[in-house]
C-alpha cells in the first residue's frame, strides 16, 4: 500500500457513567483489557499508535501500556469539549510523522476486529475516500447514516439529536471507526471547532461528517462490520 497510515485511539474519557476509578479503556473484557484488545486489533498495521488521553487517563493508561511493553504516542486533551476536539489533538504530533491518512477508533471497543479495520482500509483506498467509515444495519441504532437518493452518504446523527417521533426503530449506524485523508479532513475539522470556538457543549466528531459532504468530498460508508463490533462499553450491562 502506498498511502501511509497512522491510528488514533480516542481514550480520553474518564468513564464516569460505568461507574469505574479508571479509564474504561482500561476495563478487562474476557480477563484482558479492552486497550490491549484494540492493540491487538490494529495488530502489525500500526505498532506505535497515537492515544489521546486526559490528565485523568493519562497515568493509569501509561502504567498499564509500559508494563505490557506497548508502544504508544500520547496527545493531551486537556478539555474534555467533544471526540472533535480530541481527534484535532493530533495534530501536535503530525510534524514528527509522515503519514497520508489517519484510522481513527473509539478507546471502547471491545470486540473490533483486524478483518473489518483491514476491509475498511482496502475499500477506503480502492475508492480513493477522503473519509470512510464501517457500518451495520441494526434494531434501535445509537446513531443514523443518512443517505440521499444516489445513496451517498449526507450525514451521520447521534440519536439523542434526533427527535423522539423521528427516531426509526431499525437503521444503519457507524460503530466508531474512521479513517481520512489527514489534511483534507483536518481543514474541516478546524474550521468546524473554530465556528464553536466557546466550546459550551461537547463538539462530536460526527459533525465533520455533514461538512465534508456539504463540501463536495467523497464520504462512504461500507456496511461491513459485525453486530458484536458495535458494541462500545460504557457500563458493564452493555457487554456480551
Amino acid at each position: 500500500m502506498s498511502k501511509k497510515v497512522k491510528f488514533l485511539i480516542a481514550a480520553a474519557g474518564k468513564g464516569t457513567r460505568s461507574g469505574l476509578k479508571y479509564p474504561k479503556s482500561l476495563y478487562k473484557v474476557e480477563d484482558i483489557p479492552i486497550i490491549r484488545r484494540i492493540y491487538s486489533a490494529i495488530g502489525d498495521l500500526d505498532n506505535k499508535p497515537i492515544i489521546v488521553v486526559s490528565d485523568f487517563s493519562e497515568p493509569f493508561l501509561k502504567k498499564y501500556l509500559n508494563s505490557e511493553n506497548l508502544e504508544y504516542i500520547f496527545v493531551t486533551q486537556k478539555k474534555q469539549i467533544g471526540m472533535a476536539d480530541a481527534v484535532y489533538q493530533a495534530r501536535k504530533i503530525f510534524k514528527n510523522y509522515e503519514f497520508t491518512d489517519l484510522f481513527v477508533m473509539w478507546g471502547d471497543l471491545p470486540y473490533i476486529t483486524n478483518k473489518t479495520i483491514s476491509n475498511l482500509m482496502e475499500l477506503h483506498f480502492s475508492y480513493k475516500s477522503d473519509l470512510s467509515f464501517a457500518t451495520l444495519t441494526e434494531n434501535n441504532p445509537y446513531t443514523i447514516v443518512e443517505r440521499d437518493e444516489k445513496n451517498n452518504v449526507i450525514s451521520v446523527s447521534e440519536l439523542k439529536d434526533i427527535p423522539p417521533h423521528e427516531r426509526p426503530k431499525k437503521g444503519e449506524r457507524d460503530i466508531g471507526i474512521f479513517i481520512f485523508n489527514k489534511d483534507k479532513v483536518f481543514k474541516y475539522l478546524k474550521q468546524l471547532l473554530d465556528r464553536h470556538h466557546n466550546h459550551v457543549d461537547e463538539i462530536g466528531f460526527l459533525e465533520i461528517i455533514k461538512v465534508l459532504a456539504d463540501n463536495g468530498l467523497s464520504v462512504n460508508g461500507y456496511e461491513i462490520a459485525r453486530p458484536i463490533e458495535a458494541i462500545s462499553f460504557n457500563s458493564k450491562d452493555d457487554l456480551i
